[in-house]
């Protein structure tokens, strides 16, 4: 079945989204940070084994931002790719480029079935609060086929994550135009962050609720990066 787009789903009543705010989708915008994320996207790919999967494959970038992951993609000869973000403003800037809707991530215009895989980066933790992510959750499931693959990166709660932050956050940091963008965005997701470091370990029982299974897991000192696949969606 093709991915067809269809009238969004509502979400959850009390799940909806955060949103950005306009310091932050000006920060996002910006660049630096754009061609920062056209560099790293590639790497971060390869690490989920999404290169791996057939060229035919039909693929959605869940918060797809401006496209670059979907660039990524493309130039690696995947055809059949689709974003979805919950900002137009961000949407608008890639939809020349790829079949990119604005739609909340809970609520997906697409039919059951349409996709071989969905790919995240970097944006579980501005998914929150906790029923929209599970919201977030339950439209991936419907939206992949049996045995397609989830593909997340997002930091873990780790100790080198927040030394990490620790430092950039003070006044001692070495000033450069790079850092200073960084303690930006950092002073900007502050809220985001926090909840997701005291709910992101529910994230494997989450997934295990609707039906998918690990399939491969791995950590740096900031990342980590998990592929599921969905087997199938337990009864109710």
């Amino acid at each position: 079945m093709p991915a067809t787009a269809t009238a969004p789903r509502a979400p959850a009543q009390g799940a909806g989204p955060r949103r950005e705010s306009e310091g932050w989708l000006g920060l996002y915008r910006e660049g630096r940070f754009v061609e920062r994320r056209r560099r790293v996207h590639g790497g971060r790919l390869e690490r989920l084994g999404v290169f791996e999967l057939p060229r035919g494959a039909r693929v959605l970038d869940l918060c797809s931002g401006t496209g670059e992951a979907l660039d990524t993609l493309h130039e690696a000869a995947f055809q059949r790719l689709h974003g979805a973000d919950l900002h137009p403003e961000l949407s608008r800037a890639c939809a020349a480029r790829h079949r990119v809707v604005a739609a909340d991530a809970a609520a997906l215009p697409y039919r059951e079935a349409s996709f071989d895989a969905v790919v995240c980066l970097h944006a579980l933790h501005h998914l929150g609060p906790d029923a929209h992510l599970e919201g977030v959750l339950d439209e991936v499931a419907r939206v992949l086929v049996p045995g397609g693959l989830l593909h997340l990166v997002d930091h873990p709660d780790a100790p080198a994550v927040h030394i990490a932050f620790a430092l950039l956050s003070s006044p001692l940091a070495l000033a450069t135009s790079l850092t200073r963008r960084w303690r930006r965005q950092l002073a900007l997701e502050r809220v985001e962050l926090a909840w997701w470091f005291s709910r992101g370990a529910r994230l494997p029982g989450l997934l295990a609720e609707r039906g998918f299974a690990t399939v491969a897991r791995r950590r740096d000192p900031f990342f980590f990066y998990l592929t599921a696949c969905r087997s199938g969606r337990p009864p109710r």
